[in-house]
C-alpha cells in the first residue's frame, strides 16, 4: 500500500537560487534524484541550504560534495512534492492526502490539518504543491482537484475545477503546477492543461492539442511555457499559454516518460531551463534548442 513505506526528508547544500515574485526571492527545481516515475521537486530554500523528499533515495550531484542528512518525518506516506517560497517556509505533499508545513527551512515538519481529507479520501494522492507566499498555499491532485490555504495549511477551501464533476466524483489528475506572479498552470492526464490568472482561485481548461499523452511536468517564466510527459512529449507555448507546439526530440526520449521542467531568463532575456526524465535523461534548454544528455530508454527495455 502507499502507506507501508516511510517517508524521507533529506537536507543537503545547494547553490542555486531565482525570483518566483516581485515579493519574494526564493528557489525552484534542481534535478538531482528521480523517485519513482516523476522527478521530485527540489528548491533550495537558501544559498547554502537545500531540501528534498523521496520514498527511495537521494542522489546527489556527483560534480559536488553533498552531504545530506535525514529529516524527521511525521508521516509514514510517501511524499510526492515539496516547494518553498522562502528561506523558512515549505510544504510537502503526497499520498493518504498528506500535507506536510516547515517554517525552519526544512528543520522540523508538521502535519497539516488538512480538513478536506474525509471528504477526499484517506487515501486520496496530492502530486505537486506551490507556496504562493509564507502563508498562502496551492496544491493539486487526483480527479483533477485543487485546493488552496491562506494561513500556512491551517484551513483549506476547495478551487473550482473544471476537470472535476462532484456530483459524479469523477475527473482527471493533475501531476503537476507551475507559478509565476499571479499566474499559474497545471498538466496532467490525457494532456489536461489548465490556468489561473488569479493565484489559484479561477481555473480554465486550455487545448494544447494532445489526447495520447500524459504530462507529468509544467513549468514557465513569463510568456514562456514548457511542459514536458509520456513518450518523451515536449510542448512549447512563446504567448502566455495561447498557442501550443510540440517539438521534436530524439527517438531515444520518446520510450520513456520526461517527469520535470524547470525554466528562468538570464539577464539578457535569454531563456535557459533543463528538462528531466527517466534513466537520468537531461535537456538542457538554450532559448530555442534542446541538448540531450543521458541514455534514455531505448526500445523493449523496461523503465
Amino acid at each position: 500500500s502507499s502507506s507501508s513505506k516511510r517517508a524521507e526528508v533529506f537536507l543537503g547544500p545547494r547553490t542555486r537560487s531565482r525570483t518566483r515574485n516581485s515579493a519574494a526571492s526564493t528557489t525552484d527545481t534542481c534535478w538531482d534524484f528521480l523517485p519513482l516515475m516523476m522527478t521530485a521537486d527540489v528548491p533550495t530554500p537558501s544559498a547554502t541550504r537545500g531540501l528534498s523528499v523521496t520514498t527511495t533515495t537521494a542522489f546527489p550531484d556527483s560534480r559536488r560534495a553533498i552531504t545530506w542528512s535525514r529529516q524527521v518525518s511525521p508521516s509514514a506516506s510517501y511524499l510526492l512534492a515539496v516547494d518553498f517560497c522562502d528561506a523558512a517556509n515549505g510544504c510537502a505533499v503526497g499520498a493518504d492526502a498528506t500535507v506536510l508545513v516547515t517554517s525552519d527551512g526544512g528543520r522540523t515538519w508538521l502535519k497539516a490539518p488538512f480538513d478536506l481529507a474525509e471528504d477526499v479520501g484517506c487515501e486520496f494522492s496530492l502530486f505537486d504543491v506551490k507556496m504562493l507566499g509564507p502563508s498562502q498555499i496551492c496544491m493539486v491532485g487526483e480527479l483533477g482537484r485543487i485546493f488552496l490555504s491562506q494561513d500556512a495549511g491551517q484551513t483549506w477551501m476547495e478551487a473550482q475545477s473544471p476537470l472535476y464533476d462532484p456530483d459524479m466524483m469523477i475527473g482527471r489528475a493533475l501531476y503537476s503546477l507551475a507559478v509565476d506572479h499571479d499566474r499559474l498552470w497545471a498538466v496532467g492526464i490525457d494532456g489536461t492543461l489548465v490556468c489561473s490568472p488569479d493565484r489559484g482561485r479561477t481555473w480554465q481548461e486550455r487545448d494544447c492539442g494532445l489526447r495520447d499523452a500524459e504530462l507529468f511536468g509544467v513549468a514557465q517564466t513569463g510568456r514562456a511555457c514548457l511542459a514536458v510527459g509520456s513518450g518523451g512529449t515536449v510542448i512549447r507555448s512563446s504567448d502566455g499559454g495561447q498557442t501550443w507546439k510540440g517539438l521534436e526530440v530524439p527517438e531515444r526520449i520518446t520510450w520513456g516518460c520526461l517527469s520535470g521542467a524547470a525554466l528562468d531568463r538570464d539577464a539578457s532575456g535569454r531563456l535557459h531551463g533543463v528538462i528531466a526524465g527517466e534513466r537520468g535523461t537531461v535537456g538542457i534548454v538554450d532559448d530555442s534548442r534542446i541538448t540531450w544528455q543521458g541514455t534514455g530508454i531505448r526500445a523493449g527495455e523496461n523503465p
